[in-house]
């Protein structure tokens, strides 16, 4: 990390946070063993039947963290029997409209990415949150968002569930918010939580004062933040400025 100048020998610069580099590291150490060219930094656009295996494989392999998140998802729904028929079940709705989900299928295993990996993250905090265990799925979310920092758009949703839900302990008999329950406590050890979490992401890099590089790699808008045609959104008022 403290090395210059920083290797750029490709425009695709990881554009992940340091959790998700770490991931790639220890798959590094697996990938080696189907063909050792595809870890040359300088062999660009290198392709291989071996290669291809490998990256197929780890990504349906990282799948099992989604199965057992749309597990516990499932656990959470309230058991009441709709019908008779297994297709009426909303377990069974649930789990089906999620693992047979075609553009996680076609995405992560035709294009070799980890989106059901990291999906399977956001559903198990979700999962936790429902279970009352809200200090875990704090720190599964905030894991999620240094695996990738997209998640972004959903914390202000997070912060809300968690500020309504874990920092205020008691309502009113109407159900509105009992003011003089909030814990100080409670939002100090949140963000401990999220603290700890980005020391250990970040800490590193700052201690080698090597966060510019961090940060330009994760918001890289000298190559352009768009390398496809994105949505006609906020996307098309961007690549206009771009």
């Amino acid at each position: 990390m403290p090395s210059h100048p920083h290797i750029a020998t490709s425009e695709w610069t990881l554009d992940y946070p340091p959790f998700f580099a770490w991931f790639e590291y220890i798959l590094s150490h697996v990938a080696k063993y189907f063909d050792q060219e595809m870890l040359n930094v300088h062999n660009l656009n290198y392709s291989s039947s071996r290669t291809l295996l490998f990256q197929r494989f780890s990504v349906i392999f990282m799948d099992v963290l989604f199965v057992y998140a749309v597990r516990e998802c499932c656990k959470c729904i309230d058991g009441k029997k709709v019908g008779k028929e297994l297709t009426e079940k909303p377990k069974f709705i649930l789990s089906v409209l999620l693992l047979w989900n075609f553009g996680l299928l076609i995405v992560d295993h035709i294009h070799f990415q980890y989106n059901g990996f990291l999906f399977g993250l956001m559903l198990l905090s979700i999962a936790r949150l429902f279970q009352k265990r809200h200090m875990e799925g704090a720190f599964l979310f905030a894991v999620l968002l240094h695996f990738k920092h997209i998640y972004l758009y959903v914390a202000p949703a997070y912060g809300v569930y968690l500020l309504r839900s874990y920092c205020f302990t008691a309502n009113k008999p109407d159900g509105s918010i009992r003011w003089k329950s909030f814990s100080f406590v409670r939002v100090i050890s949140l963000g401990l939580v999220v603290f700890l979490v980005s020391a250990l992401s970040l800490g590193p890099f700052l201690a080698l004062n090597q966060l510019p590089q961090v940060f330009s790699r994760l918001f890289p808008f000298k190559r352009g933040l768009c390398h496809a045609y994105w949505a006609p959104n906020f996307w098309a008022l961007y690549n206009a400025l771009d």
